[in-house]
């Protein structure tokens, strides 16, 4: 009997995406987004006022709206839209904290794909779910704002880091020297880096001191391996000529960069853009004639075309080109070459389309004589299953009638 059930499989634990990120370590403090927009004010006695952002009006579809979340309003409608996003903004400053999207889902009868982006557009934007810490958070930005203030008028280091890191920006992209020379605003050792070159420290990092554009997932640790895998101008110049005095000899070419291994001068190697600044920009149309300026073209475009069609095209060309290369000129021999080799795809095509269409044939009839060996075997079954169904009421009869027999003794 054939086992229909699956046999045991290997599991294996991959490692979590992202596991590695800045952003996937909590921060030491809590923060809330935008808490320095000033939606927040405490009074005298200690009681929380609300600020609405200036953009947000209730009943209204503001401009900011108008453009991130243009896709939502057109789908469910103006009305129905600032319907659910003042719902949710009213819960939750009624004293529904912190606000969820299973709460959000309750109140709300539209799609949830409509009420997750209208309530991650609200806690983007301020309007839920800033509230966590308050008087921590304020105390936090206040603080921070001090500090940057007290810095900037007295000790002008920000001032000078910043030039430096505009002077090491504007040079020629060399990531590794990036690292090394840049400081972050404060002036202490940088931590986190981003793609567009803005550097910080651990503390500033973790008190979010960078503008509002930029996300924590932008950032990049620093550690030794990564600052040890980059490569600098230097070791890309060395690279090259290690290349260019040994060759494939990549062990040697290792010896001569003194800083990296075989397998990454190899890598790195391969990802150097060496051709894509040498050549043009605009399209190949644009290029002309290749085979031209060579000093056999007819050999060229014959190498050429044995390498990329059907070898019996390839066969024709070549016995074409062989044909009239001695009876005219250079140009009238490849015209006729590429006739000939025209005439031989466009036979060639139609041979491997009927050749198609007689495998598809086999494939149909294949089918056809399975669903005629399934019709054949349901008739057989049908038929058995008749047999021992007209064989057990026999029996049953002659059962009865035996009774009946012994009853009537």
């Amino acid at each position: 009997m054939e086992n229909i059930f699956p046999l045991q499989e290997n599991v294996e634990i991959e490692e979590i995406y992202g596991s590695k990120r800045p952003n996937a370590i909590p921060p030491e403090y809590a923060r809330s987004f935008r808490m320095h927009g000033g939606v927040n004010v405490i009074d005298n006695d200690g009681t929380y006022i609300l600020k609405e952002p200036k953009w947000y009006r209730k009943g209204e579809v503001s401009s900011l709206e108008e453009i991130s979340m243009d896709e939502v309003v057109s789908m469910i409608g103006k009305e129905a839209y600032v319907r659910t996003r003042d719902a949710i903004v009213c819960e939750y400053q009624n004293g529904y904290r912190p606000m969820t999207l299973g709460k959000a889902l309750e109140m709300n009868d539209i799609g949830f794909c409509e009420i997750a982006k209208i309530f991650a557009f609200a806690e983007r934007w301020g309007l839920i779910n800033y509230r966590s810490l308050i008087e921590k958070e304020i105390a936090s930005v206040e603080a921070m704002r001090n500090r940057t203030r007290e810095s900037s008028d007295d000790k002008h280091i920000p001032t000078d880091t910043q030039e430096k890191n505009k002077e090491v920006i504007n040079m020629p992209v060399d990531y590794k020297a990036c690292l090394k020379q840049s400081r972050c605003d404060c002036g202490e050792e940088v931590m986190f880096f981003t793609k567009s070159m803005i550097f910080k420290c651990k503390k500033c990092f973790d008190e979010r001191s960078y503008a509002d554009d930029v996300l924590r997932s932008d950032f990049f640790a620093v550690n030794e391996p990564l600052v040890e895998s980059m490569w600098s101008k230097e070791e890309e110049l060395r690279l090259l000529e290690g290349i260019n005095k040994y060759g494939d000899e990549w062990n040697l070419v290792s010896q001569h960069v003194q800083t990296k291994s075989k397998e990454e001068c190899v890598f790195y190697f391969l990802r150097i853009p060496i051709l894509e600044n040498a050549l043009p920009k605009s399209g190949f149309s644009e290029i002309g004639p290749v085979f031209v300026t060579a000093e056999n073209p007819i050999m060229c475009v014959i190498s050429f075309v044995c390498g990329v069609v059907h070898p019996c095209v390839a066969s024709a060309c070549s016995k074409a080109a062989m044909m009239h290369i001695g009876k005219c000129s250079q140009e009238r021999a490849m015209r006729h070459m590429l006739d000939a080799g025209v005439s031989k795809a466009i036979e060639q095509r139609d041979m491997e389309r009927i050749k198609i269409k007689r495998l598809m044939d086999v494939i149909y009839e294949a089918f056809l004589r399975k669903i005629r060996m399934k019709m054949n075997a349901y008739k057989e079954m049908n038929v058995s299953t008749q047999r021992v169904r007209n064989e057990l009421v026999g029996l049953r009869q002659g059962l009865i009638d035996e009774l009946e027999f012994v009853d009537e003794k």
